[in-house]
């Protein structure tokens, strides 16, 4: 996260075969990258033609014609009422985590001002701002206090720093708006929220995917 890499280079570049990685564990950084395998190729199954057996004619019968019955009145049956469709939730879109103010806008001054800081109280609750799979929930990355960190859709990650507390653990699969953390001020001076979008492991504005929010 701190070099801003691309997971999937990452990943092929260390040849992992999971998606999460353990502390202390060493990553190669740079250096080629090894092409991906090649799939296997299975031969076809030889088919065996079966023997041709000649079958003996049968005798023809001539079937019996069948008296016939009198047409029964048709009887119409009343229309069914139509059923209302259930509408589906919606789970997709993004959705802001918080909706204290913005204490501090994007800015691409500096690798830490790549980010937004959302203001509000102790305990508030932090929502997923999108659907996705939890990668990191911890407090070992100097600076951020207790971060979670998300995978979504489109080579897509965000994250959530200086929590009070996590409500979620690396692995669970968790759905836009739900709560993940509470509000706090770990790893830093006061209440308040980093939350952070990267694509493809560097930071975009996260302005560019959230939703207008009201004047």
């Amino acid at each position: 996260w701190r070099f801003e890499q691309d997971p999937d280079l990452l990943k092929r570049r260390n040849q992992l075969r999971s998606d999460l990685i353990q502390p202390g564990q060493s990553l190669k950084l740079k250096g080629d990258i090894p092409p991906e395998p090649e799939p296997e190729v299975q031969p076809a199954p030889k088919r065996l033609t079966p023997p041709v057996i000649k079958a003996e004619p049968e005798p023809v019968q001539t079937p019996k014609p069948k008296p016939k019955e009198a047409p029964k009145p048709a009887v119409k049956q009343p229309p069914k009422p139509k059923a209302k469709a259930t509408p589906v939730p919606q789970l997709t879109g993004w959705q802001w985590p918080v909706s204290g103010p913005v204490l501090e806008a994007y800015s691409d001054k500096t690798r830490f001002s790549r980010s937004l800081q959302l203001g509000g109280q102790v305990g508030t609750p932090v929502k997923a701002a999108a659907s996705g799979r939890v990668v990191y929930a911890g407090d070992g990355l100097v600076g951020f206090g207790n971060l979670v960190i998300i995978s979504h859709e489109g080579k897509l990650l965000s994250a959530y720093g200086h929590n009070q507390s996590l409500s979620v653990k690396v692995g669970d699969v968790v759905t836009v708006g739900q709560v993940i953390a509470k509000m706090g001020s770990t790893g830093t001076d006061r209440v308040k929220l980093h939350f952070e979008i990267r694509k493809q492991g560097k930071p975009i504005n996260p302005v560019s995917l959230l939703p207008k929010r009201k004047s």
